[in-house]
């Protein structure tokens, strides 16, 4: 399998001048990559640590950004595997709702979810 390699050097490695909110609507092999490393703890895909823990929730904070995620259970979070994407997109998809103010959770911030963690 060939490799492709993207050249970001264009583009500044500085975060954002404000804070940018960015909101992850993923199944659990997203979660993990968000996790901190450590035991399982977490739920519907959401996790605070994992074993198989990528940090990018925490990096992404470091850097600027607001991170929100929503993860099977919830509203929007359901049936957001690639399996479900042609019917979910070909139906509609939910409306966005302000936060707090999904039904069905879980919905998270992840700054509740990396101070739990550390």
């Amino acid at each position: 399998m060939k490799t492709l390699e993207l050249d970001l050097s264009g583009y500044s490695a500085a975060g954002p001048g404000s804070p940018v909110h960015l909101l992850f609507i993923r199944q659990a092999a997203g979660g993990q990559l968000m996790a901190a490393r450590g035991p399982d703890k977490g739920e519907s895909g959401i996790f605070k640590t994992h074993p198989n823990g990528g940090g990018l929730r925490a990096l992404l904070m470091q850097n600027g950004y607001v991170v929100h995620e929503a993860g099977e259970g919830s509203e929007i979070g359901t049936g957001t595997d690639v399996c479900h994407w042609d019917r979910r997109f070909r139906e509609g998809r939910p409306q966005p709702l302000p936060w707090g103010q999904t039904p069905g959770l879980p919905l998270s911030r992840g700054s509740d979810l990396a101070a739990e963690a550390s």
